[in-house]
């Protein structure tokens, strides 16, 4: 039996992976909290986080070797980086909008705080509301993340909201969606970052 902490590599329908070749899909099951306070700790990094963005990083950020990767994909997929930011940057100029990373909730934060840690995007869903395991397939020449019963993301996008965690989640399905030239070590590492920060205790 595959243990539930341990990321997985989600199925991709052929047709999707002839248009993005070493498009990949990592899912892990993890136990949440979510109705507890935010971290202190969790507050404070976010704080020294947005202490070190300037313009001139968040320019210099499009050279990173991940950032790069996802902008790629991006215009593989018909959009336009510079203007559908990649999640990494798009976190950037937000900050760079708003002076800094308020904290929201505890998943919200964990989420924004693997992003900015690892440059991977992670998408989380409430698990009960999933029906078997998530995988990327094409639905009207788009491709989108999805379960058993339908579409749950389209690509790049955020859950629709009737799936997105609550105060009353006990477990969380976490994803990332990768484009070629993003080592999987960082996609685990995005995975594990936000399951180490929503767990119970």
């Amino acid at each position: 039996m595959t243990d539930p902490a341990t990321p997985r590599r989600g199925a991709i329908d052929p047709r999707v992976e002839a248009d993005l070749p070493g498009l990949a899909l990592w899912e892990l099951t993890a136990p949440s909290a979510l109705h507890r306070r935010r971290d202190p700790d969790v507050r404070d990094r976010l704080r020294e986080l947005a202490g070190r963005i300037t313009g001139a990083v968040a320019i210099e950020a499009r050279q990173d070797e991940i950032v790069h990767a996802y902008r790629v994909a991006f215009r593989h997929t018909g959009l336009d980086p510079d203007v559908d930011r990649t999640p990494y940057e798009a976190a950037l100029v937000e900050r760079l909008r708003h002076g800094g990373f308020p904290s929201r909730d505890v998943i919200t934060d964990a989420l924004l705080l693997a992003l900015l840690d690892t440059k991977v995007a992670v998408v989380a869903c409430d698990d009960a509301s999933l029906r078997g395991p998530l995988h990327l397939t094409l639905e009207d020449g788009a491709v989108v993340l999805a379960d058993d019963d339908r579409t749950v993301i389209p690509l790049w996008e955020e859950p629709v909201r009737e799936l997105l965690p609550t105060a009353d989640t006990v477990a969380v399905r976490l994803a990332a969606v990768t484009p070629a030239g993003v080592p999987a070590v960082a996609a685990w590492e995005a995975l594990d970052r936000v399951a180490d920060l929503v767990a119970p205790g």
